[in-house]
């Protein structure tokens, strides 16, 4: 997503067709939720099976939805995505979107997965990138219902400052904020910042290589039982913290995809095992 209003805005993708060739490239967007659709032409920008086309500016609050249609000297016509129109590709000229998504490091969360699960449950987002588009203002973070943070690494210190002024306005009302990474305690100079505002305490950096599943806390609705495991490496352990009490534990380490008793490690757990066999 962009706060330009003046655009154009650039739509770039790479077409490759070994046997018949590519006979032509066109971008197809939407401003009015699929109602209408605007087709155009896209062209060789000049870099190997590389394609561009340009969408005019548009007003603050626009969501604009488009999908890709290729068809070779065959006749034959690939969309992306597959399944096109119902299914798009989408970006908003902000604020746009019911929350702001923050992406940064290299391991985030691809833009679409955000813009789908939001669709999924009837609301919309808009995707920031702070690491190639900058840091967002304070104004830019209030327009929303509320931010989530998608960081592969610690917070500097800007991102802290900007955070901490986020979440202590005196307002009225209350900032909702979601963290999801993977070493947002990693470094010594953000564990102040996260344990105050998470409430969860920096053990070390990873749990050891057998620690490789997550299991949801016993009755917590928001991991809502599931288990899955970690692909990655060096994932943060954490613990309740002492200095600022409140936090509420989602998700535990486990050995294991499998409930047994070597697995258990607390009261409720040993009750939601006996009480599953």
């Amino acid at each position: 997503s962009t706060w330009d209003t003046v655009g154009p805005y650039v739509i770039k993708t790479v077409v490759k067709d070994a046997l018949a060739g590519v006979a032509s490239v066109a971008l197809s967007y939407s401003v009015d939720d699929g109602a209408t659709w605007t087709s155009i032409a896209m062209t060789p920008t000049g870099v190997a099976s590389e394609y561009s086309g340009d969408i005019p500016g548009q007003t603050s609050g626009t969501r604009i939805k488009l999908y890709l249609a290729a068809t070779d000297n065959a006749g034959n016509v690939g969309l992306n995505p597959a399944g096109a129109p119902a299914s798009t590709f989408q970006f908003g000229i902000m604020p746009s979107g019911d929350y702001m998504v923050i992406l940064g490091g290299g391991s985030n969360t691809p833009a679409v997965a955000y813009t789908d699960a939001f669709a999924a449950i009837g609301k919309t987002c808009d995707v920031w990138n702070w690491d190639s588009q900058g840091l967002p203002t304070l104004a830019m973070l209030n327009a929303y219902e509320g931010i989530v943070i998608d960081e592969s690494w610690y917070f500097d210190a800007n991102q802290i400052a900007l955070l901490t002024s986020y979440l202590t306005q005196n307002d009225g009302g209350k900032q909702q904020i979601v963290f999801w990474g993977r070493d947002m305690s990693y470094g010594s100079s953000a564990r102040p910042f996260m344990e105050k505002y998470t409430g969860m305490a920096y053990v070390k950096d990873d749990p050891g290589s057998t620690y490789r599943w997550l299991w949801s806390t016993p009755g917590d609705p928001i991991g809502n039982g599931a288990r899955f495991a970690i692909t990655g490496t060096y994932p943060d352990e954490l613990k309740l913290s002492t200095t600022y009490p409140g936090a509420q534990i989602i998700y535990k380490y486990h050995l294991s995809s499998t409930t047994s008793l070597a697995n258990v490690e607390s009261e409720d757990e040993l009750l939601a095992y006996y009480y599953k066999e």
